[in-house]
């Protein structure tokens, strides 16, 4: 389980150094731009990616995934009943 807490921590940190380095260069197209395209990516492959981790941790991962959620604004993951959160 404590490999789950560990093996996200360079999405969200590549992800909020890229938008933050676009605010200190004041470049409103290309922020507008990276945080769309970044978005829509996270949007679609967390939905796979949390299909298969239910598949290979089940329940353990049902629990954490309730308990922590993907910390991406906007974006609720599987439930693993087959829709998004």
């Amino acid at each position: 389980m404590e490999m789950l807490k560990n093996s996200h921590s360079v999405m969200p940190d590549s992800w909020s150094a890229m938008l933050v380095l676009e605010i200190i260069l004041c470049n409103p197209v290309c922020l507008i731009g990276y945080t769309i395209v970044s978005w829509r990516f996270f949007n679609e492959s967390m939905y796979e990616e949390e299909i298969a981790l239910l598949n290979f941790f089940g329940e353990d991962y049902s629990d954490y995934q309730r308990r922590v959620g993907t910390g991406i604004p906007f974006i609720k993951g599987f439930d693993g009943s087959g829709h998004k959160i």
